[in-house]
C-alpha cells in the first residue's frame, strides 16, 4: 500500500474515532483510544477491545458503542502491527502488552473490565488475562478466536502456508490481510504461540467467557472449537459459545443480524461479569443426610487430588 493510499485511510480512520467520541492516548508505545463516560454518568465496568487483522479499531466503532452503556468507558487499543501501516513497530511482548495495559487501564481509573478480542485481538486480550494480578479483569469476549486451539492446522494453514484460493473474494483478502507484509510478519515471527492459545482450563467461572465462532470460519477450526469450548468442562468453567450457523470469519461486522445476536451476547456476558460470575451450586442436603453426608465428604475430600479438583473448579 503505498504513502499515498495510505494517507486518506488513516485520516478516515481518525474521523470516524472522533465522531465516536474516542480520544487517542498512549501508554508509552501502547496506542490506544479512550471513550470516557459523560459527566454526571455513573460509571460501570470498563469495556476493552482489541483488534484483529485489518485497518484498525476504526471499523469496530459502532459495534463497540452498541455493546456499552452511556456510562461503560471504552478503551480501543490500537495495534500498529497488523493495521496496514506503512512502518510499523512490531508488537509488545506477552509480558509487556499486558503491563502496558493494565497501565493505562490503572491511569484511567479503571478498576474492572470486560475484555474483548477479534480474531488476532483474540490473542492479546488472552496475554491481559492471564497476567492480571489486580483482579482487573470481570469478564472476556473472543470473536472468531485464534487464540482457541492455536495449535490447529487450520490456523496455521490459513495465515502461512495457503495459496489455493477459491474465489476472488479469498484472494483479495488473503492478498490485502493474510499476507500483507507486516501482518505475515506478526503471525509467523512475532506471535509466542504456546503462549497465545487458550484452552478451557484457563477458563474460570469467576471470569466468565465468551467464544463466539461461525460455522463457515476458515481461519479456525470451528467445530472443533465448538466442541472443546462448549464441553460441560468449559461451561462449569463459566465458558459459553456462540455459535454462528451462518458466520465466516468476520462476517459479523458487516451482517447486520450476526452483529445483533453479537452484540446481544456481548452485552448479557457484561451484566453477568458485573455480577462476579457464576458461582458452582451444590444441591442442599436433607436433615438426616447431613450427617452421613458429611462424614462421605471429609472422607472424599482425603483423597489424593481431590482438593486440587475442587479448586480447579472454584470450590
Amino acid at each position: 500500500m503505498t504513502p499515498r493510499v495510505l494517507a486518506p485511510t488513516c485520516s478516515w480512520r481518525r474521523c470516524v474515532m472522533r465522531r465516536a467520541s474516542f480520544e487517542r492516548r498512549k501508554e508509552e508505545e501502547l496506542t490506544y483510544w479512550y471513550r470516557p463516560v459523560p459527566a454526571g454518568t455513573p460509571p460501570t465496568e470498563a469495556l476493552v477491545f482489541v483488534h484483529g487483522i485489518g485497518i484498525g479499531p476504526a471499523p469496530y466503532a459502532s459495534f463497540l458503542g452498541a455493546c456499552a452503556d452511556e456510562g461503560t468507558p471504552i478503551v480501543a487499543v490500537e495495534m500498529g502491527a497488523f493495521s496496514q501501516r506503512l512502518f510499523p513497530c512490531a508488537p509488545p511482548s506477552p509480558d509487556r502488552f499486558a503491563a502496558l495495559l493494565h497501565a493505562a487501564l490503572g491511569r484511567l481509573g479503571i478498576e474492572r473490565a470486560v475484555l474483548v478480542g477479534h480474531s488476532l485481538g483474540s490473542t492479546f486480550v488472552h496475554y491481559a488475562t492471564s497476567r492480571d494480578g489486580a483482579g482487573r479483569v470481570a469478564g472476556v469476549a473472543l470473536l472468531d478466536p485464534v487464540a482457541c486451539l492455536l495449535h490447529h492446522s487450520t490456523t496455521t494453514g490459513e495465515f502461512v502456508y495457503s495459496s489455493n484460493q477459491a474465489s476472488l473474494e479469498e484472494a483479495l483478502m488473503d492478498f490485502v490481510f493474510k499476507k500483507e507484509l507486516w501482518s505475515s510478519i506478526v503471525v509467523s515471527r512475532n506471535l509466542p504461540w504456546h503462549e497465545a492459545s487458550l484452552w478451557p482450563a484457563d477458563c474460570s467461572p469467576q471470569t466468565p467467557t465468551l467464544v463466539a465462532v461461525g460455522a463457515r470460519d476458515l481461519v479456525v477450526a470451528p467445530t472443533r472449537v465448538r466442541a472443546a469450548f462448549g464441553s460441560w468442562q468449559a461451561r462449569l468453567r463459566g465458558v459459553r459459545v456462540l455459535w454462528m450457523e451462518q458466520g465466516a470469519h468476520g462476517s459479523w461486522l458487516a451482517d447486520e443480524a450476526q452483529g445483533a445476536e453479537l452484540v446481544a451476547a456481548v452485552r448479557s456476558l457484561r451484566r453477568e461479569a458485573s455480577r462476579g460470575g457464576r458461582r458452582l451450586r451444590l444441591p442442599r442436603l436433607r436433615a438426616n443426610e447431613r450427617a452421613d453426608g458429611g462424614e462421605r465428604a471429609a472422607a472424599v475430600a482425603g483423597k489424593p487430588g481431590t482438593q486440587q479438583k475442587l479448586g480447579d473448579l472454584g470450590i
